[in-house]
């Protein structure tokens, strides 16, 4: 669907959003393949009602909304963490990107680009040292553009879970990943 951009509207998500929040989360997650029991489904609705309203009144988790004509079009969130430092992150800050989606009918019209680009700025505005992210095929041209991703470690149809070690001599990355498998629940842990 083609759309007049100047009336997206991107706002910065409170806890007065968190409805708006879980049912983006889920709609996103089914989109990807995952078919929850009912029970499931409200186990999860209960524990992001929890987490929304606790991260994003504490400054845990970042989240834009973008709306059309008084419509929730999208939305992106992003997590963020301290931790003690290293050398590759030496403040200790950092934030990882899990939410990002628009509505099928509103595809193709910039809106992921601009929520992505709203993360962005806040993670530099929060000076934070680095930015990790699971993209999806679809949302992968999106990063691609903005030149802030870095390098892609990984392709496929799968969510990094962890990463064991990296052989830099041979160039092998071994990493622990779920998703793969049909109609699971690529976060659920196994």
């Amino acid at each position: 669907m083609d759309i007049d951009k100047n009336k997206i509207i991107i706002r910065k998500a409170s806890t007065e959003d968190v409805e708006i929040l879980i049912q983006f989360r889920i709609i996103f997650l089914k989109e990807a393949q995952w078919n929850p029991t009912p029970e499931t489904e409200l186990r999860l609705t209960n524990s992001l009602n929890e987490y929304f309203t606790k991260a994003l009144d504490n400054n845990t988790f970042i989240s834009y909304i973008a709306e059309y004509e008084n419509q929730s079009v999208g939305f992106s969130g992003m997590v963020l963490r301290e931790q003690p430092g290293n050398f590759e992150i030496p403040g200790g800050k950092t934030g990882y990107i899990l939410n990002m989606y628009t509505l099928k009918e509103f595809r193709n019209n910039g809106i992921g680009s601009m929520l992505f680009q709203k993360l962005i700025a806040e993670a530099k505005n929060l000076d934070l040292d680095k930015i990790e992210l699971h993209a999806t095929r679809d949302g992968e041209p999106i990063y691609r553009k903005s030149g802030d991703l870095k390098n892609q470690i990984t392709s496929g149809n799968w969510l990094v879970r962890d990463i064991k070690h990296v052989d830099e001599k041979e160039q092998w990355v071994y990493f622990l990943a779920g998703g793969k498998e049909i109609d699971r629940d690529p976060y659920f842990r196994h």
